[in-house]
């Protein structure tokens, strides 16, 4: 796609060792995530232009992924290479995955980057969702804010819920370790319940926080590796019983 030319040549720019098969399946292999990605965001009423850049910019810096992806390819590996013609970037990310472990982390990083709400969590009933996409970007890695919404628990009290999940921004590595470098508190109070889990390639969590009804707003303060954010998310209790 045309669209993505300029973000492909400047991710080859960094593969040195590549041979030309492995540079072109390359190329189709991040080609079909971010037409993928930007077909997802047209369909949800996002403008086509608009819909290609957010997909660039959500697969992170192309020299980290083109470096990172150089790397791993050694002298022996670069022969391999040319000798299997046939080969794609595919059985490559997945040799690779098997000596350096990267396989699960390709696979956790790339569903939080376009399909992170495809991971279950729930600690009551969800009566309302919050559109929300925010990302929080600290060194390599990014905090993407993705969900939120007002829940009842067992004991019938509200509660307000936040979808996080942590990942890399170089695909091929695992998510860095959030504690204790990350703690979320909404209007002043600490996490009341909640809990998360995935794959090395990403880390899930919802957050919960007791929420009087009728409360118009709750500010988020999320602190991260010392970079503190602050959000204010406006609740909506029209049809919650």
């Amino acid at each position: 796609m045309e669209d993505f030319k300029d973000f492909l040549d400047a991710v080859c720019r960094f593969l040195p060792r590549a041979t030309e098969e492995e540079r072109a399946a390359l190329r189709k292999e991040l080609s079909d995530h971010l037409c993928d990605h930007a077909e997802f965001l047209e369909q949800c009423g996002v403008p086509p232009e608009e819909a290609a850049q957010r997909a660039v910019a959500a697969m992170g810096s192309a020299e980290i992924i083109g470096r990172d992806y150089n790397a791993t390819l050694s002298p022996v590996w670069l022969l391999i290479g040319r000798i299997c013609k046939t080969v794609s970037v595919l059985l490559i990310l997945l040799s690779v995955g098997m000596l350096l472990n990267t396989g699960g982390n390709l696979a956790g990083n790339l569903k939080a980057r376009f399909s992170p709400a495809s991971y279950a969590m729930s600690h009551g009933q969800m009566l309302t969702q919050i559109p929300l996409d925010e990302k929080i970007s600290v060194g390599r890695s990014i905090l993407r804010c993705y969900g939120a919404g007002i829940g009842l628990d067992a004991q019938s009290e509200y509660f307000f819920y936040l979808d996080t999940v942590l990942y890399n921004r170089n695909p091929l590595q695992a998510a860095p370790q959030c504690t204790p470098l990350l703690e979320v508190a909404a209007d002043g109070t600490v996490d009341r319940f909640g809990g998360g889990g995935g794959s090395g390639g990403a880390y899930w969590r919802q957050w919960c926080y007791a929420l009087s009804y009728g409360a118009p707003a709750i500010t988020v303060s999320i602190t991260y590796a010392g970079q503190v954010t602050s959000l204010e998310i406006p609740l909506n209790w029209e049809g919650v019983p």
